[in-house]
């Protein structure tokens, strides 16, 4: 069961109640309040005002509302707000079933009277959000219009939002080269609107704790006059069935400058050869990882199957080396040429050290002994005295 409900009473800030219970609140937003605070608005936003209303002026009061979606700042329309954490739960929980339709006035004339339009969207670090086919940088987005009305070169859409996107609507609509009118980050050609003419004109969902399924819908702004044949309070939703959701939009890749050519794109054949200089050395074939086809020429591989220049000679112990080997010794190791040995079978030097009488090895003459046998010491110490 479906029940309309339209309740019209004015609230600070320029909103306008639709309808309230002990679960919701639904209010027609101006174009030109926030939804919720920023670091520089902090009390003229639709929070600040309706937590207010709840509170009845006082502040010591524990009422309060939770956000449930957000309209932009320059976006005009239906809000719904909870009153209740459970509501506000219950109510995202089964956002994806809510239906939300808008009215944009927008430039031209559209050859199609109704599509889908897709693309992903992503946002940069000035906040301006562009359709990208990076599938990791964007979220995939869909909108799907129908035409409602045409005058000279102006046209009222009709919009589903399938996907809720920051600036989705608007985006999209520029991309196709049919910005909405009045919009000023996204229509670089002044057509004298004075907002942004986009409006949340309409809404359904199921109560959050009734389940009855609830439709609003919230009376466009002064500038919407024009097509107001077109727009009746009591005019219904126009049927608008989706086409089949495109993974992308086709980009149109800006055009060089007249007085610059395009440059090619890396890795092409039509870059100018610049000829070697006179008496220059040969150019030195392009550099590549090994094996891999794009290089100038392919490196050998060796007979083990890794690549090499060339296959080297290897020293005795089997390591690749110089292109010499290293003599070996009579050990097996390879040195220098090897020493000969004494009677013990040890390398020892050429010539035996000469031997002191006591049969050490040591200088030509030995130190005199005392009758115990022991080497006689000085008569006098280091110092100059003498011993006693």
């Amino acid at each position: 069961m479906t029940s309309s409900h339209h309740v019209s009473r004015h609230l600070p800030g320029g909103m306008e109640l639709l309808y309230e219970d002990q679960d919701i609140l639904v209010v027609n937003k101006p174009a030109g309040l926030l939804t919720i605070s920023t670091e520089k608005e902090r009390q003229r936003t639709a929070y600040y005002i309706l937590t207010d209303y709840v509170r009845k002026g006082n502040s010591r009061s524990r009422y309060r509302i939770f956000i449930v979606h957000r309209l932009d700042k320059d976006t005009s329309g239906v809000l719904v707000v909870a009153k209740t954490g459970p509501a506000k739960r219950q109510l995202q929980g089964e956002w994806e079933s809510t239906k939300k339709r808008y009215l944009a006035i927008v430039q031209g004339t559209l050859e199609k009277k109704t599509d889908t339009l897709s693309s992903y969207l992503a946002e940069n670090e000035a906040g301006f959000i562009y359709s990208t086919n990076s599938v990791a940088r964007g979220k995939l987005s869909h909108t799907a219009y129908a035409v409602k009305s045409e005058q000279k070169d102006l046209t009222l859409l009709e919009i589903e939002l399938l996907t809720g996107r920051k600036h989705q609507i608007r985006v999209h609509l520029s991309d196709i080269g049919h910005p909405v009118a009045g919009d000023k980050k996204y229509n670089k050609v002044k057509d004298g609107f004075p907002r942004l003419a986009l409006h949340a004109w309409y809404i359904t969902f199921a109560h959050p704790h009734t389940g009855e399924w609830m439709e609003f819908t919230a009376k466009p702004p002064s500038h919407f006059s024009r097509f107001a044949a077109a727009i009746k309070d009591n005019d219904r939703p126009i049927p608008i069935t989706p086409a089949p959701r495109a993974t992308s939009l086709p980009l149109k890749t800006p055009a060089p400058p007249k007085n610059q050519t395009a440059r090619p794109q890396t890795g092409t054949t039509d870059r100018p050869k610049l000829s070697p200089r006179p008496g220059s050395a040969p150019a030195r074939p392009p550099h590549a990882p090994y094996g891999r086809p794009d290089s100038g020429s392919v490196r050998p591989k060796a007979v083990s199957g890794h690549p090499a220049t060339s296959s080297r000679p290897k020293s005795a112990p089997g390591r690749p080396g110089s292109g010499t080997v290293r003599p070996k010794a009579a050990s097996g190791h390879p040195g220098a040429p090897s020493r000969p040995k004494s009677a013990s079978g040890h390398p020892s030097a050429a010539t035996p050290k000469p031997k002191s009488a006591s049969g050490r090895p040591g200088g030509s003459s030995s130190r005199p002994k005392t009758s115990s046998g022991r080497p006689k010491s000085s008569p006098t110490r280091p110092g100059g005295k003498p011993r006693r």
